[in-house]
């Protein structure tokens, strides 16, 4: 097994590379800084990619799927809440897989008692790394478990590129959230530029390597997974399923490498980004996607309710596109989304 610590260097010596290629600059990077920076990065993804095809295909079979609802800043009042979660409840009762729903902290207590006994499950979608104190504003984990949380939402890329969640506090959330007793769901994922440059295996070893950092084997059997392409988030766009599938699998690899074989196997991966009832069904087809973290979609029961109980036997991963498997750029995204 490589070393963590080496891996996390190699992680860190990316992460500073890769900011600096996207950074705001008078001229155009182009495309050769970016491929240099993907070579620097590579120390902590290449080896990834080498085993992606080979990682988990003994044990898939035996994860649990995890659908999981994220909410964001909705609905807008605690009727409306109240409303829509004894809908969620009532669709998921024959829901093959674990759900959960990601919740606005004011609305946690009531969803929470809406809950109990049934098929699912309530988590937070922010919190700060102390127990108490001077933090206004701030809300702790031991807080939102005390109010029937049991999972919480760590590192989306809300809270990355809109509030400026560093790499330094995901990691410290993880870690506190573990503590405390809660399930961490850690979210990773590229933006457009660094997808079109073919840095999404990268920039996800970064991001795993800075905000497992810290955690042990024993934790990560509480730990979820997200890839979560930023690009996909609230656009319509869904990434293909085959190009998932690569990412998911090469996550899994790199898991193998900060821990262990056994520690890859176990864990579950979910698939976000604009998942809806005529994607989830190839998206869970793949081997490596365990899940799916669903944002708009979850604030309408019926299409939530086609999400968790998800059908296998459908294309299984074949695409239609006219650009073939492989990642075509942008223009392939978009017309992805033109002929659903």
């Amino acid at each position: 097994m490589v070393s963590k610590t080496h891996l996390l260097l190699g992680a860190s010596a990316a992460a500073i590379g890769l900011s600096e290629a996207f950074a705001p600059s008078p001229m155009a990077l182009g495309h050769s800084r970016a491929s240099s920076l993907a070579q620097a990065a590579s120390g902590v993804s290449q080896r990834s990619g080498d085993r992606a095809g080979v990682v988990c295909g003994a044990t898939m079979s035996q994860r649990r799927s995890f659908v999981a609802g994220n909410w964001k800043m909705n609905p807008n009042t605690i009727d409306e809440a109240k409303a829509l979660a004894t809908a969620v409840i009532a669709e998921a009762k024959n829901a093959p897989g674990q759900v959960a729903l990601f919740v606005p902290h004011v609305f946690l207590d009531e969803v929470a008692k809406l809950a109990k006994g049934s098929n699912v499950e309530i988590g937070a979608q922010n919190m700060y790394t102390e127990t108490k104190g001077a933090f206004t504003g701030a809300v702790g984990a031991s807080m939102v478990r005390s109010v029937g949380a049991t999972h919480m939402l760590v590192g989306h890329s809300e809270r990355r590129a809109i509030f400026g969640a560093s790499e330094e506090l995901i990691n410290g959330q993880v870690l506190k959230a573990l503590q405390d007793g809660l399930k961490p769901l850690l979210c990773i994922g590229e933006t457009k530029s660094e997808y079109e440059n073919g840095l999404n295996t990268k920039i996800c070893a970064v991001q795993l390597a800075k905000g497992l950092e810290g955690v042990t084997k024993a934790q990560m059997r509480e730990v979820t997974i997200a890839y979560e392409p930023v690009w996909a988030i609230g656009t319509g766009l869904v990434c293909d399923a085959k190009i998932a599938q690569e990412v998911h699998a090469s996550v899994r690899a790199f898991i193998a490498e900060l821990y262990d074989q056994e520690t890859a196997n176990g864990v579950r991966i979910q698939y976000g980004g604009s998942v809806t009832p005529e994607s989830v069904d190839e998206l869970m087809s793949m081997p490596d996607i365990d899940g799916c973290l669903v944002g708009g979609a979850s604030l309408e029961a019926a299409k939530f309710k086609r999400i968790i109980n998800y059908e296998t036997g459908g294309a299984g991963g074949q695409g239609s596109s006219p650009f073939g498997g492989r990642p075509g750029g942008f223009r392939e995204m978009v017309w992805k989304s033109m002929v659903k």
